[in-house]
């Protein structure tokens, strides 16, 4: 009878999952299909958004491919000198992905592309990454957590940590923890800002009633395990937010930090859930082109409407509530 109770507990929280996420369904085809659509539709060339970074630094993960190409894009158009890293070993490979990019961008670009080797399941390979950065003597202006790991195999890295949560979130708040005197010095330098993002997902919102704070758990499945990595991206940023305010005044309005879901996009990342592949046509319909999920962050990180905005998490360059997990303080510090 107890079983019982819990297998009928279990499957209504899964509806309600499904039903809160297939909100974003509708949302993408009311972007894609309605002209009169509410959600803002961001162009690089808005009036709220930096036109000039020219001998700003911006280092973002994952950006030789999808949604972080595209800003990676947008960036160098925009003259900032961006540095994104890449698993491949091989120089040779690095380069191709670095001439791929430099081709779809306007031949008058005043930006800079480096393309240096960041392996995020190795924690060594992270502090290698940070101290060549250091290395470089740049001054950062913002960094942008984007690469996302999504693997059908759940498995521990040579860290002994689950691989999602590794490349995810653990690789992106070592490469933080790394940055942020540098930013801070940046900032205060320059009198303005400097910026973090996380760009989270939507799907965090598949997880409810969370208790625990788990690293090296394989035994969940890939939804969970996935959508886990991006609950944490949220708290983190959260209560980092109140850890720079602990700091002072000063510090807190110097370094923002906000998270974000880009939108349901039409990227690889699909190919790795065998009830979307098997219906792949009909997803991209329902689904943005990289390019337009590159939209909230470019938002994030340029828009002057951002300016002193911290420990938020943004959908289609707007702020929103986050699910109740996401914002439970106890929770965020014992992830802390």
């Amino acid at each position: 009878m107890i079983n019982a109770m819990n297998y009928m507990s279990n499957y209504w929280t899964t509806i309600q999952n499904t039903l809160s996420l297939s909100s974003y369904v509708f949302k993408e085809l009311d972007r894609k299909f309605n002209k009169n659509t509410k959600l803002r539709i961001l162009k690089e060339t808005d009036p709220d958004l930096e036109s000039d970074l020219t001998g700003k630094v911006c280092v973002i993960t994952g950006g030789t491919r999808g949604i972080g190409a595209e800003v990676v894009k947008i960036l160098l158009r925009k003259g900032c000198h961006v540095i994104t890293g890449s698993s491949k070993t091989s120089e040779s490979e690095r380069n191709k992905r670095y001439e791929q990019i430099m081709s779809e961008v306007n031949t008058d670009s005043r930006g800079r592309l480096d393309i240096w080797h960041l392996d995020l399941k190795s924690m060594d390979s992270v502090v290698k990454f940070t101290k060549q950065f250091e290395e470089s003597k740049l001054s950062l202006n913002y960094f942008i957590a984007n690469a996302g790991a999504v693997n059908k195999n759940i498995k521990l890295t040579d860290d002994g940590f689950e691989e999602h949560i590794a490349v995810n979130y653990l690789s992106h708040c070592l490469l933080i923890d790394h940055f942020i005197d540098n930013m801070y010095r940046t900032a205060k330098q320059s009198d303005s800002e400097s910026r973090i993002v996380m760009v989270s997902a939507g799907i965090h919102r598949m997880l409810t009633n969370v208790n625990t704070i788990e690293t090296n758990n394989t035994k969940n499945s890939l939804i969970v395990t996935y959508s886990t990595s991006k609950l944490y991206q949220i708290m983190f940023t959260n209560r980092m937010t109140k850890w720079l305010a602990d700091r002072g005044d000063d510090w807190r309005s110097r370094i923002t930090l906000n998270s974000l879901h880009p939108g349901m996009c039409d990227t690889t990342f699909l190919d790795h859930f065998p009830m979307v592949e098997t219906l792949r046509p009909m997803a991209a319909q329902a689904c943005r082109t990289p390019k337009e999920g590159a939209e909230t962050t470019i938002y994030a990180i340029l828009s002057k409407e951002m300016i002193g905005i911290s420990g938020t998490y943004l959908e289609d360059s707007a702020q929103e509530q986050p699910s109740v997990d996401a914002i439970n303080i106890s929770l965020q510090n014992k992830l802390w």
